[in-house]
Parts: structure tokens; C-alpha cells; sequence
């Protein structure tokens, strides 16, 4: 389990308040250690959804993954995939699938993806199509990925 995308699904598969106890107790088994993390191990479901909710994302920044919106998250999301793809740890297909599965259709049509990842959200999408070879195809896809694996990211 990796923090970074404990804090990517935070933002863009948004885990349950009700999930946060059970969650925070794998990530102190798996090693990771920060006084709200314990505080959440120690909710239950039937605590506020609220309070549990804040008490995990200030876990998240006492652990020092916390991403601070949901384009920052995209972004991260984007380097993970493109990061595991030049990696070889997933195939061309599996990288495409998981952007779009982070970033819409309608955000890559209306230019309304930060600009980081805009390139690889668009062809991700193209893959689906006819046109993916004609508009570039791997290569294009490839490229798009080294550019957004060669980012900063959280630790």
C-alpha cells in the first residue's frame, strides 16, 4: 500500500469516512506512523463521518502525502500511471485506462485538465478510437508519459 496513492484516492476515488478506521489500521500494520493515523485506527463507523474524515486527511498531511486539491491529485495520479508504464509494471493499454479512469472526457475536450497531464489524458482517451494511430499513436502516448513522469511529486 503507497501513501502517495492512499492520497490520490482520497481526492479521486474518494474513500468512505466508514472505510478510514479500517484503513488507517493497514496503514499502521504497513508501517506508516502519525498521531491522527492512530486516532483514526481507533474510530469506528459509528463515530461522526465528519470528524473521521478531517482526522484522516490531517494524517495524510502529518505523513507528508497530503495533495492539496483535485487537479494536484490528477496530476499525481498521472505520474504514478506514467511512472509504472516506463517502468514496465503496466502495459500501454493499463496507463490509458487508468488516467481516464482520473481524468473525464469532457475535461480533455474543454481544456480543463491542468496542463501537466493534458497531453496524456488526451491520448489515453484517443486509444479508444480509430484515430489513435493516425493522431500519433504509442509514441505520441509514450512521449506524453515521459514528460509527465519527469514531475515533482509528493513523497
Amino acid at each position: 500500500m503507497q501513501l502517495n496513492e492512499i492520497a490520490v484516492d482520497f481526492w479521486l476515488r474518494p474513500i468512505h469516512p466508514e472505510d478510514m478506521p479500517s484503513l488507517a489500521t493497514r496503514m499502521l500494520l504497513d508501517g506508516y506512523d502519525a498521531p491522527s493515523l492512530r486516532e483514526v485506527a481507533g474510530l469506528t463507523a459509528k463515530d461522526d463521518p465528519r470528524a473521521i474524515h478531517d482526522t484522516f486527511r490531517q494524517a495524510l498531511v502529518e505523513l507528508g502525502a497530503w495533495l492539496p486539491d483535485y487537479a494536484t491529485a490528477q496530476v499525481h495520479a498521472g505520474v504514478l500511471a506514467s511512472r509504472d508504464l516506463l517502468a514496465g509494471r503496466i502495459s500501454i493499454d493499463e496507463c490509458a485506462s487508468r488516467v481516464r479512469a482520473v481524468c473525464e472526457f469532457d475535461e480533455v475536450i474543454y481544456n480543463a485538465l491542468p496542463s501537466d497531464i493534458d497531453e496524456l489524458a488526451a491520448m489515453s482517451w484517443v486509444l479508444l478510437g480509430d484515430e489513435y494511430d493516425r493522431d500519433g499513436g504509442d509514441e505520441r502516448l509514450l512521449r506524453a508519459a515521459r514528460v509527465v513522469a519527469a514531475r515533482d511529486t509528493p513523497r
